[in-house]
């Protein structure tokens, strides 16, 4: 049961006695909504998800601070991971005397063999979710079939790649 839905029962400050009444109220209501049970499969599907996820972040993150620091040297570097790992070597060869001392050239490549890492991650994530995204894709149209109207304007070549599998590992 979503703890959303036991709050309105509870009566004074937090305790187990409190809230194992709280919850005795809840579940009694015949309107009550419960928190369906995932498979193993739908939560290891979820984690691969979440790491993906935290992956993608961190990437991101990576990828404006290398931005950052050439821009407080005055080297621009465009917005994009495909801009930042072409023009970033392109830019340390050209202005190499705009970096002082060659512990920020350092930096600049220690900071793009981390970026480099962090999107083989996300890249072998991927690849590992290849096998399942047909079958789960499956499973979505099963969805799509049983609710019709909450899916009907689905289209999995408008999504990307992870949605069939966060959306089926979280079908009921």
């Amino acid at each position: 049961m979503a703890p959303q839905f036991v709050k309105p029962y509870v009566k004074t400050n937090k305790n187990d006695a409190s809230d194992s009444e709280a919850i005795y109220k809840a579940v009694t209501r015949p309107s009550m909504h419960f928190v369906p049970i995932k498979t193993e499969t739908q939560q290891a599907i979820l984690a691969v998800h979440r790491a993906r996820q935290s992956f993608v972040k961190a990437r991101t993150a990576q990828a404006n601070q290398i931005r950052g620091l050439l821009a407080e040297f005055g080297l621009v570097v465009p917005q994009g991971l495909a801009n930042i790992a072409q023009g970033v070597p392109e830019l340390l060869e050209r202005h190499s005397c705009a970096l002082p001392g060659p512990f920020c050239r350092l930096l600049a490549q220690r900071l793009m063999e981390h970026l480099k890492l962090l999107d083989q991650h996300v890249q072998e994530l991927e690849m590992e979710a290849d096998p399942q995204i047909l079958q789960l894709l499956q499973a979505v149209f099963a969805l799509r079939r049983r609710a019709r109207s909450g899916l009907r304007n689905f289209s999995v070549g408008t999504v990307g790649r992870q949605f069939p599998l966060a959306l089926a590992a979280w079908d009921r």
